[in-house]
């Protein structure tokens, strides 16, 4: 499917059913403000009532900051992991043109769905986190290089290092996109482990990650007007769903064509 058929097709699954899956989008991204909101809300009457110095926010000292941080940061993962699954269960639903859609609360009432959708964010957020250790060491490297870049040797070395934290930016950003794909991936694919469906995203987005980029460009520019975000953002969440949907057919198409080649090989 091209990419004019693939929107003006996510288009039409919208009909009569954008309101739905709107709100189904918006879940997890409103549960995401809220707490980022509570948590800034806490650390603003900490600073208020004296409990906490200004300067504690970055420099991590006491047990107070990092105390909220970890709780915060536990709170969105339990409640936001979940909630994307299910937005990616409506959305695969939707896709597949299902007149009966599931309940939300019905979907989140699954504890499976639970333990599924956390373990995979949790490795989703480790492996994005590995990508992004070579950007922050070069980075680092590159600024503590600047001061003592009097020379013509050690000038090329600070360039050299912030070369090298470029290029693993453009890596991390390369593994975040491939990423995306897990939640649609544990819906299609019930039989994979969370494990399983984070590595088997890298492979699965492999040469794929085109499309979500342009999917980006030509949706978020207009959310920045922010009046734009909740009409646009479902069709932005539907073409993308539609399109793991395509891949993962072809994959299927292709891996039966190969084993009725090979079982006719063999007769």
């Amino acid at each position: 499917m091209r990419f004019g058929e693939l929107i003006s097709y996510s288009k039409k699954l919208l009909r009569g059913r954008r309101g739905r899956t709107a709100f189904i989008c918006f879940l997890p991204i409103g549960t995401e403000l809220f707490f980022r909101t509570a948590e800034a809300c806490i650390y603003s009457l900490l600073l208020y009532f004296g409990k906490l110095e200004p300067i504690q926010l970055f420099s991590g000292k006491g047990w107070i900051h990092p105390a909220a941080a970890l709780a915060f940061t536990l709170l969105r993962w339990l409640t936001t992991a979940p909630l994307i699954y299910a937005a990616a269960y409506r959305l695969r639903e939707l896709c597949a043109e299902k007149r009966d859609l599931r309940s939300v609360s019905d979907i989140l009432s699954d504890r499976s769905i639970f333990r599924r959708s956390l373990s995979a964010m949790l490795w989703s957020k480790t492996m994005g986190l590995a990508a992004l250790i070579p950007a922050v060491f070069f980075g680092v490297a590159g600024v503590s290089l600047i001061p003592v870049s009097d020379t013509p040797q050690k000038l090329f070395i600070t360039a050299q290092a912030f070369v090298l934290a470029a290029f693993s930016i453009i890596f991390w950003i390369s593994a975040k996109l491939s990423l995306a794909a897990v939640p649609f991936l544990l819906n299609e694919c019930p039989e994979l482990t969370p494990f399983r469906a984070v590595i088997s995203s890298f492979r699965f987005m492999r040469g794929r990650k085109r499309l979500l980029l342009k999917l980006l460009a030509v949706y978020v520019p207009p959310m920045f007007t922010i009046l734009a975000v909740p009409y646009l953002l479902p069709e932005l969440m539907t073409a993308f769903s539609l399109s793991i949907s395509i891949y993962i057919k072809e994959e299927k198409y292709a891996c039966e064509s190969a084993e009725k080649g090979v079982q006719h090989e063999g007769a």
